[in-house]
C-alpha cells in the first residue's frame, strides 16, 4: 500500500513538471533588451527596458533611474502592428521613491483594443485589434506627471491626465 502511494505521488509530480513544458512547446517567445544609456531621448533620466513577445501578447519591464523623487510616472505602449493598426495605451504607472529609481511592468494581450478615450487609450487606428505581437514595432514612453497631491495619485499613475513631459523612450523593433 505504501509503495503504491509513493508511486502515485512520483507520477503526479512528474505530470506537474511535464505538462506545463508540453503546453509551452510550440509557443514562440522572443525577448529584447534596451541597455542602460541606449534610450532616446533620455531627458534627465536613464534606464533600460525589456520586452518579451509571445503569440499571446507583449510583456514589458522598465527600470528607470534619475527620476524625480516623489513624482508620479506612467509608461505608455505605442504599438505599430505593421498592418495599418496602431494604438497608444497605458502600460503601467507608479510613484517614484526617494532614490529616483523605479521599476514598471505591464502586459498587453492580443485581441481587441478599447476605443480611444483620450485618457487611458490615447489612440486606436486601424481595425481596433492587436494581432501581431511578434512583428509589431513597440515604443515605450515613460511620462512624468510631477509631484501630485495624494487625492490625484490614482489618475496620475494610470491615465495621461496631469502629464508634464516625456522622460524616457525605448524603441523595440521586431
Amino acid at each position: 500500500m505504501r509503495k503504491r502511494l509513493l508511486i502515485g505521488l512520483v507520477l503526479a509530480a512528474l505530470m506537474v513538471m511535464v505538462l506545463p513544458a508540453t503546453a509551452m512547446a510550440g509557443r514562440a517567445v522572443r525577448s529584447h533588451e534596451v541597455p542602460t544609456g541606449a534610450c532616446g531621448p533620455c531627458i534627465g533620466a536613464d534606464g533600460q527596458a525589456w520586452l518579451t513577445r509571445t503569440d499571446n501578447g507583449l510583456t514589458m519591464q522598465v527600470h528607470a533611474t534619475g527620476l524625480e523623487p516623489g513624482a508620479a510616472y506612467t509608461v505608455w505602449w505605442i504599438v505599430d502592428d505593421g498592418d495599418g493598426s496602431f494604438f497608444v495605451q497605458n502600460a503601467s504607472g507608479g510613484l517614484v521613491g526617494g532614490t529616483g529609481e523605479a521599476r514598471f511592468s505591464g502586459h498587453v494581450s492580443v485581441g481587441d483594443i478599447a476605443d480611444a478615450d483620450g485618457v487611458v487609450v490615447l489612440f486606436n487606428e486601424g481595425d481596433g485589434s492587436f494581432d501581431d505581437p511578434m512583428g509589431a514595432t513597440v515604443t515605450l514612453h515613460v511620462v512624468t506627471h510631477g509631484v501630485v497631491a495624494p487625492a490625484d495619485i490614482p489618475e496620475n499613475i494610470s491615465t495621461i491626465l496631469g502629464a508634464t513631459g516625456l522622460s524616457l523612450e525605448f524603441v523595440l523593433a521586431p
